[in-house]
């Protein structure tokens, strides 16, 4: 059996800016490219991705 999820906690105030400062508090900086792709565009490599997770 799956257990329910917890509750939400309550959010008061500011969500987004206290989101922020807990980002800032532990080094995270966050900025219009954090979320960016770093994806060439090329077939994907199987064999390269295989290897990969694979111990040696």
């Amino acid at each position: 059996m799956i257990e329910n999820a917890p509750d939400m906690p309550e959010v008061g105030g500011d969500a987004a800016a206290a989101l922020e400062q807990r980002h800032a508090s532990r080094g995270i900086d966050i900025d219009s490219k954090t979320n960016m792709p770093t994806w060439d565009g090329l077939p994907i490599d199987y064999g390269m991705a295989v290897d990969g997770l694979t111990p040696f």
